[in-house]
């Protein structure tokens, strides 16, 4: 163990010499020298995120990954017709429900969507969001008969494996350390709330753009954590799982064991600013169906500690006052059909009436302390 520790430290210095030499090179040559050396590129990824100003780490991370510095699929995956919308709406936006063809009430497509799909003799109507996203494509929440024509349904859920294999090994490598970086970038109390906003909205862009790119940064956010299957980048996936349960041992309580339950569990001290950052990347990565049921195993897990937040005055004062605003509150209505089996294997049912009892438990407890019975003789006297 001392000896890794050692090799670590001196990688690290190493690290540092690497990045101040090949950040003055061209881009292409810095990329050409990368690749001359083996597990080079993903360290040097890495360092990226912790001592370059954010502008300049994204800029580099998204040429190592997309071989320009606009965000792009890799080259492999090729061009296509995107499955669901899943157009975040801010409040406000125009958006509209069918009866005909919304599975529910509360189900909804956007302006952009419902003009280019036909609803004549349907029974739909128009109204202001207050929040959600796009439900065009998704068969769980909106018949296939009423897709627009830029929409094809939910994406052929493609193995971890499969999507692998579309990325070269050096593009691989600098995969993983790119989500390495960001997943400590977003754990370091030291970073701006605008690095980290960026960092997100970043991740966000890079994942609407590729299937590839959702699906990693999807198994990089839950890696470790409940409902997690396959960990294919095994080293990214371990650094994001470590770094995300010291995070939460120092938050107190049991450690969380991935990015994501990191962020839930700690939800109620982040900004709303970067609240809804998180949640637009929520929504883009729900487009591949194995984050949407990851997600809802987290929402699970973590859902009692929200509940003991939102009730306890120490904390609940520093949180958003409106629980519709966190990932609890806005997600929940996103889970229907094949999801329910998740629910049930998961025992949601048993989570909310043990959830449920223990606060009633609580309230009970609270007003049958000796000294509130006191108050209350006092006064009837």
């Amino acid at each position: 163990a001392g000896q890794q520790a050692g090799a670590r430290t001196a990688m690290a210095v190493i690290d540092a010499g690497l990045v101040s030499h090949l950040c003055t090179l061209p881009k292409a040559e810095a990329v050409a020298a990368l690749k001359l050396q083996s597990g080079l590129p993903e360290q040097f990824v890495v360092a990226l995120w912790s001592s370059l100003p954010i502008g300049d780490a994204i800029e580099w991370s998204t040429f190592l990954l997309c071989g320009s510095t606009t965000p792009c699929a890799p080259v492999g995956e090729g061009a296509q017709r995107r499955g669901v919308c899943g157009m975040v709406w801010r409040a406000g936006d125009t958006v509209y429900h069918c009866r005909t063809c919304g599975m529910d009430p509360s189900c909804a497509i956007c302006a952009e969507c419902f003009g280019s799909s036909d609803h004549e003799g349907h029974d739909y109507w128009m109204f202001s969001s207050g929040g959600g996203c796009c439900d065009c494509g998704d068969a769980e929440a909106w018949r296939p008969e009423g897709f627009c024509r830029h929409h094809s349904g939910v994406e052929t859920a493609a193995s971890d494996a499969e999507v692998l294999a579309r990325l070269q090994p050096f593009t691989l490598a600098c995969t993983e350390g790119v989500l390495t970086g960001w997943a400590r970038l977003m754990l370091d109390r030291r970073r701006t709330l605008a690095d980290q906003t960026r960092a997100v909205q970043w991740l966000t862009e890079l994942a609407a753009c590729s299937l590839t790119w959702r699906r990693l940064a999807g198994i990089a956010l839950t890696a470790g954590g409940s409902g997690a299957g396959s960990q294919p980048h095994e080293q990214a996936a371990q650094d994001v799982a470590s770094g995300a349960a010291a995070a939460g041992r120092a938050e107190g309580g049991e450690p969380s064991t991935s990015l994501l339950a990191c962020f839930l569990r700690t939800e109620v001290r982040v900004t709303r600013s970067l609240r809804e950052e998180l949640h637009r990347l929520y929504f883009e990565l729900m487009r591949d169906c194995d984050f949407k049921e990851r997600l809802l195993c987290h929402i699970i897990e973590q859902y009692p500690l929200f509940v003991q937040q939102a009730l306890d005055p120490a904390i609940a004062g520093e949180g958003p006052t409106d629980s519709a605003t966190t990932t609890f509150g806005k997600f929940t209505v996103q889970f229907k059909g094949n999801m329910v089996r998740t629910m049930v294997e998961k025992g949601l049912l048993p989570m909310l009436l043990s959830t449920l009892f223990a606060v009633l438990d609580a309230a009970i407890d609270k007003q049958s302390t000796p000294e509130e019975d006191a108050d209350e003789w006092g006064e009837e006297g």
